[in-house]
């Protein structure tokens, strides 16, 4: 009877370290994925405030091209 105590030990033993391995690879698995997910928003950012100091720049231009003109003599 005691080793077939302690062979289920061992099974049971067995089968929590492979219920926590599981785990604990879902939870790496999980990590990679938001690291991604974050890496690729920081990138859209980075490319939409780049877009956007574009615009601005072109509309200082702009404007700066506009008073230029008006304060031309005529």
């Amino acid at each position: 009877m005691q080793v077939a105590d302690i062979q289920q030990q061992e099974l049971n033993r067995a089968q929590r370290e492979l219920h926590l391995q599981m785990a604990i690879d879902e939870a790496r698995q999980a990590r990679e994925q938001e690291v991604a997910l974050r890496t690729e928003e920081n990138a859209q950012t980075a490319a939409f405030n780049q877009a956007f100091l574009n615009v601005m720049g072109m509309l200082v231009q702009a404007m700066s091209g506009r008073q230029e003109q008006n304060s031309l003599p005529d």
